[in-house]
């Protein structure tokens, strides 16, 4: 009995010594199964590969489902997040570090494809397509091509015309490129006054208010299009002649990086040259995306002109202006601009007044009055801004803005064209200046009665 009780002792201490494990082996986790965009639905354990490797060469794999000691909670992997995790096996540990995604953020393929944008530009410009992958959630990557480089190149959606024809300028998605969308692009010579003259013909012999109606239906009913693209229009519409990476800022004719966009200090954005707030439009279209009176400005300056009406005097705005500028002034009601483009401000305020008349089913009737300290649908000062658009005469930037624009909405401001239409229009009108009526109390005392009298 002794004798076989040794034995089984003897049997037991031999297969201790064949469970001990030595200290140099190794382990390899095989995360190939696990992709980088894993959602916590997709994930199981199972999809971890424990290689396991020892002295003599030979290796083993594990799931790691099968065998593990974790010193993280497994129901966190029901959870989306980055996990470390680490596993000991026998006596090895490996740490490794897994992250799932929420299910509600799979990369969505695209299904649908969308060009919008100009659908001409002139020999020499630049229009700027927008396309858009339904649904957004969808991945919106685009590669951009041009069937016809010799007409017009395009890259990341700027199409530039080389040589008069017709081109096909294809999106098509990155990621599925059965997901596309082609537009048909014609190239045109430049556009010189000769080519317009014909635009004003319903205009002519007219003065008042009747050529300001004429003018109206002319320019009336444009194509518009989203503030957000406006943002890139205004990239083309004021792009620096000498430097075609930046563009001018209207309010300090700083040349900026184009990629400077933003609202800190230093950056640019857009400015209501007629402030949204003078007629409630907001960002809706097309009066708070119309491209005439939308400018590129310093973002501080813009913050300083606000909502005030256009006049001469007050004091000097703080920032740092363009080499050459004059500065810009303001005070409690109103705002002067630089003296290089007193005139274009002009011709902008002269444009929308006459361009929205409120005709049009959410459209706002627009008016210049001849005083400051507005509110409403309404902008001054009238008899300032006719002196400046004399002072001021349009410039080579202003007319290629004008064309550019005209590229983009298939209307022009017709008083970069005939400067004089705002003499013909307001000057024959009477200025009348509006006042508040106030009633004052004047205490008067009369045989030791007091009371008073209204005036």
């Amino acid at each position: 009995m002794k004798k076989i009780l040794l034995f089984m002792l003897l049997l037991m201490g031999l297969a201790g010594c064949q469970a001990k494990v030595p200290s140099t082996m190794t382990i390899e986790i095989d995360l190939s199964a696990v992709h980088e965009e894993m959602t916590v639905s997709e994930f199981r354990l199972d999809l971890v590969i424990l290689k396991v490797r020892y002295p003599n060469g030979t290796t083993e794999q594990v799931p790691l489902a099968s065998y593990m000691l974790f010193q993280s909670d497994v129901d966190q992997l029901k959870m989306a997040g980055e996990h470390t995790i680490t596993i000991q096996y026998r006596a090895v540990e490996k740490v490794i570090t897994i992250v799932l995604l929420e299910d509600s953020v799979i990369p969505v393929l695209p299904d649908a494809m969308n060009i919008s944008g100009p659908m001409a530009v002139q020999v020499g410009k630049t229009i700027t397509l927008e396309a858009t992958i339904t649904p957004l959630t969808a991945l919106q990557d685009i590669v951009w091509m041009s069937t016809n480089s010799n007409i017009a190149t395009v890259e990341e959606g700027v199409v530039r015309g080389i040589q008069t024809g017709s081109v096909t300028i294809r999106a098509t998605s990155f990621v599925l490129s059965s997901i596309y969308q082609e537009v048909m692009i014609t190239v045109v010579d430049p556009i010189i006054p000769s080519d317009y003259e014909p635009y004003y013909d319903s205009a002519e012999g007219l003065s008042g208010l009747s050529l300001k109606t004429a003018l109206h239906n002319l320019i009336d009913d444009h194509q518009s299009y989203s503030y957000d693209f406006a943002k890139t229009a205004l990239c083309n519409t004021d792009e620096d002649p000498n430097n075609s990476n930046n563009v001018i800022l209207m309010y300090t004719g700083r040349s900026q990086a184009k990629t400077a966009f933003g609202g800190n200090g230093d950056d640019w954005n857009r400015e209501h040259t007629w402030p949204k707030s003078h007629g409630g439009f907001g960002e809706t279209q097309p009066m708070g995306t119309d491209l005439h009176h939308l400018r590129p400005t310093d973002a501080s300056v813009n913050s300083t002109r606000g909502n005030l009406d256009f006049d001469d005097g007050g004091q000097p705005v703080n920032d740092t202006y363009g080499v050459g500028s004059s500065y810009s002034y303001y005070d409690g009601d109103s705002f002067e601009p630089r003296d290089e483009v007193k005139g274009d401000i002009a011709r902008i305020i002269f444009y929308m007044a006459v361009r929205y008349e409120g005709d049009k089913s959410g459209e706002v009737d627009l008016e210049i009055v001849d005083y400051v300290g507005t509110s409403g649908a309404v902008l001054g000062k009238l008899s300032t801004l006719l002196t400046w658009n004399q002072l001021d005469p349009v410039d080579d930037f202003e007319r290629n803005r004008n064309d550019v624009i005209y590229g983009y909405q298939g209307n022009r401001n017709p008083f970069v064209d005939h400067p004089e239409f705002a003499d013909m229009i307001w000057e024959t009108n009477q200025i009348v200046d509006t006042f508040d009526v106030k009633v004052y109390q004047i205490l008067y005392i009369y045989n030791d009665k007091s009371d008073y009298i209204s005036i």
